[in-house]
């Protein structure tokens, strides 16, 4: 976790009224539920893989 967060365009225009900011790891996660059911053809674990991502994040 050694990174700083950097102001960016991006980070200001989600600054504006009706905007909202979701924590990168939210996304790559929703990213990989999707890749694993569509890969597999089962439903993801949800709950089990972001508490195993959770946990090495």
């Amino acid at each position: 976790r050694n990174f700083r967060l950097l102001s960016s365009a991006h980070l200001s225009a989600s600054d504006r009224p009706n905007w909202s900011r979701v924590p990168g790891i939210e996304v790559l996660l929703e990213q990989g539920y999707v890749q694993f059911e569509l890969w597999t053809g089962r439903k993801c674990p949800k709950e089990q893989v972001s508490t195993r991502v959770l946990e090495r994040y």
